[in-house]
């Protein structure tokens, strides 16, 4: 049978031992915890960077974008404005010619003199933006209409509801020529444009009347006006 004092030491030793034991362990989870919080600490700070390297990899390629947009609508304008100068230069020289006692009325085949300009009265459905570049393909632009008999002229001829070259795509319920030539004259249908479905940007011919209305863009007419100077 063993001692009492030598059972109390042992238990003694054992209690001692099992404290010793978990201040160890404490201790690992202490440490382990602080590599937990860092690893933590560490992946936030990873995320924030991400976020951050994100952000600014958004910014650049929207910065990009508006270089390429700014830069596309900078090279368009310098297009028109050298079209509209070329036209000017144009009228310029018929105007020498014909004061030099030249006849400047020649106009390709299938196309329509009137007062020193050429009518082409394309037919066939066509959305507007399909009819300025049918225009463009023949050397042309869509018709700007500035007096009461260029206007009559065109009634007479184009016996579909058809294109010209009006609009306000730019801003709504600012209509400008697509040659850039003033909007001196208009032959609005009564009431228009209203604008009455979003999109009303481009302005149509009725057929049967020759008046103007604002018609969706993406309206298929059966025609298009397109016009050119006429050569000496």
């Amino acid at each position: 049978m063993e001692e009492p004092t030598y059972v109390v030491s042992q238990v003694s030793k054992d209690l001692e031992r099992h404290k010793s034991e978990q201040m160890a362990q404490k201790s690992e989870a202490a440490q382990l915890l602080k590599k937990i919080e860092k690893i933590q600490a560490e992946q936030k700070s990873i995320k924030s960077h991400e976020s951050e390297l994100t952000r600014y990899l958004e910014g650049l390629g929207a910065d990009l974008s508006n270089l390429k947009s700014q830069s596309l609508n900078e090279r368009r304008a310098a297009s028109d404005s050298l079209e509209r100068l070329q036209e000017e230069v144009a009228k310029l020289w018929i105007e020498l010619k014909i004061a030099n006692g030249s006849v400047c009325n020649t106009c390709p085949e299938k196309w329509i003199n009137f007062q020193r300009k050429c009518y082409y009265f394309g037919e066939g459905a066509q959305m507007w933006i399909q009819a300025k570049y049918a225009c463009n393909d023949l050397h042309a632009q869509l018709v700007s209409i500035h007096s009461p008999e260029e206007q009559d002229f065109l009634s007479r001829h184009a016996k579909k509801d058809s294109w010209t070259g009006l609009q306000d795509l730019d801003v709504e319920g600012e209509f400008i020529w697509l040659d850039g030539s003033p909007v001196d004259y208009s032959n609005w249908r009564p009431g228009e444009p209203n604008n009455q479905d979003p999109g009303e940007n481009c302005m149509m011919m009725v057929g049967s009347s020759g008046q103007w209305n604002d018609a969706f863009c993406r309206s298929q007419l059966e025609g298009w006006v397109c016009q050119q100077l006429a050569t000496c």
